[in-house]
């Protein structure tokens, strides 16, 4: 009879201390995930750090190599020569991009404008052709701002293009038409 009372005690203990365990098992996870959140939390971070570093990176390539191509086209005359001393802005889209081996989703959009160009020149008599320094910049921005100048994440770069135009018979250096036609009013 001792061993009968005794069996029910502890077959009554246990049926209590189960739901006490699943309560203590329930607080663990409930800790564990919330330790896991600031652990992680840095490494997250870092990873998306180090993404925004290599986008920058492989905008500076991109920009090095485009450097060249304007340059090449410039030499070809592919760029007509109006829209460089009219500081045209040039779109840079994917096909363009497609060009220089980037087929994956860009995460900037870019143009690239010639500035006001600087041009030296000198009399027809002494020379045949025209020189300029031609200020090229390049503009990236992320995907989702409208324009450059709405944030911070705008991307810069600036070069200076040397460029010599040479002067057929019958063309004249700019500036060249204003002092001829100032010296037949003074006829």
């Amino acid at each position: 009879m001792f061993l009968e009372r005794r069996k029910k005690k502890i077959k009554i203990l246990k049926v209590r201390k189960r739901y006490i365990l699943l309560l203590e098992v329930l607080i663990a996870f409930m800790l564990v995930a919330l330790c896991v959140f600031p652990l992680i939390s840095p490494h997250t971070y870092i990873l998306i750090a180090q993404r925004k570093f290599i986008d920058k990176i492989e905008v500076d390539h991109l920009v090095n190599v485009m450097y060249a191509d304007v340059v090449e086209r410039m030499y070809e005359n592919k760029i007509p020569l109006n829209d460089i001393i009219n500081s045209r802005t040039f779109e840079i889209d994917d096909i363009y991009l497609e060009q220089f081996g980037i087929k994956k989703a860009f995460p900037y959009r870019g143009t690239y404008q010639f500035g006001i160009p600087k041009s030296k020149y000198k009399p027809r008599y002494e020379a045949s052709y025209t020189v300029y320094l031609l200020p090229l910049d390049f503009t990236f921005f992320p995907k989702g701002q409208e324009n450059a100048e709405e944030g911070k994440e705008t991307l810069k770069y600036h070069y200076e293009v040397f460029a010599i135009r040479d002067l057929t018979e019958g063309e004249l250096p700019p500036g060249e038409e204003e002092t001829e036609n100032e010296e037949e009013e003074v006829e």
